[in-house]
């Protein structure tokens, strides 16, 4: 399983060609600049940043030339992602980057150029053939959509374990790429990983850029475009429930069973760059209907004994001989070592044979429930219990 801490990046998969004489070359110092790379994976749809209509809408242009060197081509779709991530120069002037005319400068405003180059897409609107001046007025914002949503496949684990979560898409319509921003509870979880595998099952192909980002603790995003090439075959197809991306989180050691963690998709303002969770769908941008999910905790688990390392029924010296050998000599881990955690500290050491053994042996303090009869474990930990193999009746 490919995985994704904190940042990734994923270049460019198909190659790139285009049609109707336009210049696609991407020149050498671009191909070789770090920042490119950077540029064309990290935040790669739909992060927003607002034009200033009053400074360049008087000014001469050629909309879709975002680099001002007079042509369009791959190096201005390279120029818009860089800086919409932070990490190149501003557009001389913002309106040659808004190719999609909405009045704001977003990773649509790439897939639009992308589309006209590579899939007979809709004109580069005015003025595209040679510069000029702005005379159509901006469309943005874009529309909310509820028939597009974005939720969750919520998990449950035990305090201190890692789980998985599960970003879905609900869509009427094939989708071209996907932006999230999640806040999390940053008391309760702690983010981990993610990876693109459900996507990649889905489509048979991973994405041709999937980035992770956490611009800082307590939030995560997420962003992918699906296929470089815009075809009316490249995409996700339409659907419900449709898996994304996986999120990986390690639950708090300290969380109480019962305790909820709410993960949230929420519009926000990273490095003074409005993100907005976006949809690319075949038409405009859409802005999906956000819903919310979960990490419940719960270290119930299967019931067990507490002290049967063994795990034959029954408490008694060969259950100390077993966990000694467990923790000093190589033996087999039981499938369920909450059986050995007999002070029940969340963690196996020799002070858990110190303990057995005086319970047994010299009419000690009896370890926590559940002791010598079966039950749940009360005690909050996070040492795995997968099964009892000895079963409780």
């Amino acid at each position: 399983m490919p995985r994704h801490p904190r940042e990734t990046r994923r270049p460019c998969g198909p190659s790139c060609s285009g049609r109707d004489g336009v210049d696609l070359a991407l020149p050498a110092a671009l191909v070789a600049g770090p920042g490119v790379i950077r540029g064309l994976v990290l935040l790669l749809f739909f992060l927003l940043t607002l034009l200033a209509p009053s400074a360049s809408d008087a000014q001469t242009f050629m909309r879709g030339d975002a680099n001002n060197d007079g042509s369009q081509n791959i190096a201005d779709v390279v120029f818009i992602l860089n800086h919409i991530a932070s990490l190149g120069q501003a557009p001389v002037v913002a309106d040659a980057a808004d190719t999609n005319d909405n009045g704001v400068v977003e990773v649509a405003d790439a897939v639009y150029l992308l589309d006209f180059f590579f899939a007979a897409g809709p004109p580069i609107p005015p003025p595209s053939a040679s510069p000029g001046t702005d005379t159509t007025p901006p469309t943005f914002p874009p529309a909310t959509d509820p028939s597009t949503v974005f939720h969750w496949m919520s998990a449950t684990g035990c305090a201190g374990s890692t789980v998985t979560v599960t970003w879905l898409l609900d869509s009427p319509s094939v989708t071209r790429g996907v932006s999230c921003r999640i806040e999390y509870p940053t008391n309760a979880l702690t983010f981990d990983a993610a990876n693109d595998d459900p996507i990649t099952a889905l489509l048979g192909s991973p994405p041709d850029f999937f980035i992770v980002h956490q611009p800082s603790v307590g939030v995560v995003m997420i962003t992918m475009v699906h296929n470089f090439i815009m075809s009316p075959s490249n995409g996700c197809p339409a659907g419900l429930d449709l898996p994304l991306a996986e999120i990986e989180f390690q639950i708090s050691p300290g969380s109480i069973d019962g305790s909820v963690a709410t993960l949230t998709f929420v519009d926000g303002v990273e490095s003074g760059i409005p993100i907005t969770n976006l949809a690319a769908i075949d038409g405009p941008p859409v802005v999906p209907t956000l819903l919310t999910g979960s990490v419940t905790t719960d270290c119930s688990g299967p019931e067990f004994r507490r002290g049967d390392t063994n795990e034959d029924g029954e408490t008694s010296i060969s259950d100390a001989i077993t966990l000694i050998e467990y923790l000093y000599l190589g033996g087999a881990a039981s499938s369920c070592l909450r059986t050995g955690d007999t002070n029940a500290d969340g963690a196996l050491d020799i002070s858990d044979v110190i303990s057995l053994l005086i319970a047994l042996f010299e009419g000690g303090a009896s370890p926590p429930e559940p002791w010598l009869a079966c039950g749940n474990d009360l005690v909050p930990t996070a040492l795995p219990c997968l099964d009892y193999p000895a079963g409780c009746p």
